[in-house]
């Protein structure tokens, strides 16, 4: 291979990164995470979203407050989360009523957020995603390969979704999961 095709390459790779389609247990850094949480941090306060929501059927208590760390920046906003709950079936929703009642006392206090909610979902889904919309700039759409509580353990990712026919879809059923949930 020539060196202007080896640069050529390399420019072509380097012009299609993106920091929020990442698997950053690839990375091999310790810090990989920590990086990864930052960057979509940034990318969310950076939206100016007014409402951010996150679709996962399995919910667990710290994603309360890992919505909480990572979306603060911003004290207008509305969380949203979608769910199934499909791991309280078995027990541990009351656990996730008193850290969701915990969480809110302190946002009311604090004043960190607008409101905070959980909806569960009538309907089992498999997709998980965080999408933050109503903001200033571009809304952020992300598949999440895995339950928001453990985003980018071990080698789990996200991929950004640009694609507007498929944003549109994500729309439509975070839409339908709304129309058909119920407010924990």
């Amino acid at each position: 291979m020539s060196l202007w095709s080896q640069r050529k390459q390399q420019i072509t790779s380097e012009l299609d990164y993106d920091p929020l389609t990442v698997i950053p247990g690839l990375w091999g850094k310790s810090d990989s995470k920590e990086f990864a949480l930052k960057n979509l941090e940034t990318a969310f306060s950076q939206s100016g979203a007014d409402q951010i929501i996150i679709v996962d059927p399995y919910l667990e208590p710290r994603a309360i407050q890992l919505a909480v760390e990572l979306f603060a920046q911003k004290a207008n906003r509305e969380v949203v989360f979608l769910s199934r709950l499909k791991n309280t079936e078995a027990g541990g929703e009351q656990e996730l009523k008193t850290k969701l009642r915990q969480a809110q006392e302190e946002i009311h206090k604090k004043r960190i957020f607008k409101n905070l909610s959980i909806r569960r979902t009538m309907f089992d889904f498999h997709d998980r995603y965080i999408v933050s919309r109503e903001g200033r700039g571009e809304d952020i759409y992300l598949l999440v390969n895995t339950s928001f509580s453990t985003i980018y353990n071990k080698f789990s990712g996200t991929m950004r979704i640009k694609n507007r026919s498929y944003r549109r879809q994500v729309d439509c059923f975070i839409e339908k999961a709304i129309n058909e949930s119920k407010e924990l």
